[in-house]
């Protein structure tokens, strides 16, 4: 008779008997499979703020290092944006910089125990475009102010920041000018 000897995690019954001219008996018994630890591996790597998210992705191992089969795993990100805001729980990946975590979560089967693994990243500031506008002209006893145009890294992104400026030049009777947040007003050669 075959004997199949059963894989998964469980209890079993089992009945050893003798089939001999000489002997006869049989014992009986159970056995007990339990289920296994896995191993959860997160991938998930930071990133420069460039108006997009970016999913972790995760799998699910057994011992030898081999994927485990049909084994979901479900993301839940967490995190501090840079203004204070905290982000999450929820499973959208976030796109403000910041510093986040991401949970993954193997919730189990019969064969394998719950698992989890957190992956923490940081998605770093990006440098903004600033066009400064200042352009001279003839001595009228006013003064000639800056005025800049500053882009994100996104198509539609106009930003409108708080811009300190810093003159700062030579007058044209020699007189040093700045630094200061004061625009001149003299003539001479300045630089903003």
């Amino acid at each position: 008779q075959e004997v199949i000897v059963p894989k998964e995690a469980g209890t079993y019954e089992v009945k050893a008997m003798i089939f001999d001219q000489n002997y006869k008996g049989s014992k009986s018994g159970s056995f007990t499979i339990s289920s296994a630890d896995p191993v959860v591996s997160v991938s998930w790597s930071g990133w420069t703020y460039d108006c997009n998210s970016y999913n972790a992705t995760a799998n699910v191992f057994d011992s030898n290092s081999e994927p485990i089969a049909n084994s979901s795993v479900t993301l839940s990100y967490t995190g501090t944006e840079n203004d204070g805001t905290a982000y999450g729980p929820t499973d959208v990946a976030p796109t403000n910089a910041g510093n986040y975590v991401v949970n993954a979560f193997f919730e189990g089967n019969n064969n394998y125990n719950p698992a989890s693994e957190d992956k923490a990243i940081i998605i770093s500031k990006a440098d903004p475009t600033v066009l400064t506008i200042w352009s001279g002209g003839n001595y009228s006893g006013s003064a000639f102010p800056a005025s800049s145009l500053v882009t994100g890294v996104c198509s539609d992104d106009i930003l409108n920041p708080d811009i300190k400026y810093s003159y700062s030049g030579t007058e044209n009777d020699g007189t040093a000018y700045g630094p200061t947040d004061v625009a001149p007003t003299n003539a001479g050669n300045y630089v903003v």
